[in-house]
């Protein structure tokens, strides 16, 4: 039996159909690429990567925290991918403490239309461990006690015991939580904070803990040590400076001393104790000397020491006037025929500094100058100068009233000779 026509139809048809639906497709698919292509590139950011591990465990290393990755993926999701939509994971569930070295994967979070070319880097190397936590005690690890003659009293903490977390390979290990303190230079109580730091039975730091808190106030309460006693020093300064000089300033170190000796003894000082005499007659400079206490009896130095004093001298600053001091023109070019006229001819000049040199000082020691160098005919305003010949004064002191004065620059008129006058001619004298 023959099939029916529709059928034989379809049989002679089918391949021509299906060709035709393959071209349809592929004029699709090469539209689609011409106009959202596919481009292989390397995404430009570095990607984080999450190390996966069982509750209770951390890591204790410093793996690699980032990776590249090459992705091939259409234009339109070039253009909106981000780094949120690409995880890369290193994954050590299930595994105890050790140290592993781990494949990276690398999936996607939104788009499914995108190839994975290559990452790196491959692998990660991680160590892991258990999570661990401890209270230790907080101790004074004294690097350094006080100086001769003082004692710690008492050390105490604003915390008593530190939360200690991290690997419990690490935790375990320590014993305490200290402070370190170097009391060389102290010799009276004080409070201050101070970091902690994690100790070993071994008295060795541990690395790899945190310590909770990671600092405290510590208060170490220290005193002289009986039959001792810390005094002020005094200078003992005695005589004047010379005439016209004055002390200005006295400084010394130190100015405390440690002493020692019986309870009667030390009950005598009544609170400082004097150098040496240090003399000051006469004096016209400053100075610096060393000079030993003068101690009470039975008292004495348990480390020996001296005091160095410096003393400041200097002159007393003093201040004169001096009036109708002539003033003196120069520059002026002889060459050009000029002449000048001032006013004020006299001027008056007040003067500050030393009072010995002030004392000793002269009309006969001032000029008074007015430069008129390069000034042409004309009216002109000229500054004036001081000029004093003695040493020891400085011209930031010296001021002249008026400072300047009014010059008037004229040349001179030249003088021309009168000619004599002819001799008359004679006038004939007739003959007798």
């Amino acid at each position: 039996m023959r099939p029916p026509a529709w059928l034989r139809f379809l049989s002679a048809n089918l391949s021509w159909l299906a060709a035709s639906l393959l071209l349809a497709m592929f004029v699709w698919i090469a539209a689609t690429i011409q106009q959202n292509p596919v481009e292989a590139r390397r995404f430009p950011e570095r990607l984080p990567i999450q190390i996966l591990t069982d509750e209770g465990m951390i890591v204790t290393n410093n793996p690699i925290t980032t990776a590249q990755v090459v992705l091939r993926a259409q234009a339109d999701v070039w253009a909106v991918l981000e780094a949120q939509d690409i995880v890369v994971t290193a994954d050590l569930r299930g595994k105890p403490p050790g140290t592993y070295t781990v494949d990276l994967n690398i999936t996607f979070a939104t788009f499914s239309r995108i190839v994975l070319e290559d990452w790196l880097p491959r692998q990660v190397t991680v160590s892991i461990d258990r999570a661990a936590e401890i209270l230790v005690p907080i101790n004074a690890d004294i690097r350094s006690g006080p100086q001769t003659g003082f004692e710690i009293a008492a050390i105490t903490f604003s915390a008593q015991e530190a939360r200690v977390t991290g690997p419990a390979s690490q935790v375990e290990r320590v014993v305490s939580a200290d402070v370190r303190l170097n009391l060389a230079d102290e010799r009276n109580p004080f409070t201050r904070n101070y970091r902690l730091y994690a100790m070993d039975a071994q008295g060795q730091t541990v690395p790899g803990v945190t310590l909770i808190p990671d600092n405290t106030d510590v208060t170490v309460d220290i005193q002289p040590q009986e039959n001792f006693r810390e005094v002020f020093v005094t200078p003992n300064i005695i005589g004047e400076p010379a005439s016209g000089y004055v002390v200005f300033a006295i400084t010394y170190e130190p100015q405390t001393v440690l002493v020692s000796g019986r309870p009667g003894a030390l009950e005598q000082i009544t609170g400082t104790i004097q150098t040496a005499p240090i003399d000051l007659t006469g004096q016209t400079a400053s100075f610096s000397r060393t000079v030993p206490l003068e101690l009470p009896a039975g008292v004495f130095l348990p480390i020996e020491q001296n005091v160095t004093v410096s003393v400041v001298i200097d002159t007393l600053p003093a201040s004169r006037r001096f009036e109708h001091l002539p003033v003196q023109v120069q520059g002026l070019d002889p060459n050009a025929n000029l002449e000048a006229v001032i006013m004020p001819t006299e001027v008056t000049m007040l003067i500050t500094g030393p009072q010995p040199i002030l004392d000793t000082l002269t009309p006969a020691d001032i000029t008074i100058v007015a430069d008129l160098t390069g000034l042409a005919p004309g009216g002109h305003q000229v500054p004036l100068q001081a000029i004093v010949s003695r040493d020891g004064l400085q011209s930031a002191n010296i001021s002249v009233l008026p400072p300047v004065l009014d010059v008037q620059i004229t040349a001179r008129t030249p003088v021309t000779e009168t000619p004599a006058p002819e001799a008359a001619p004679a006038t004939p004298t007739a003959a007798p």
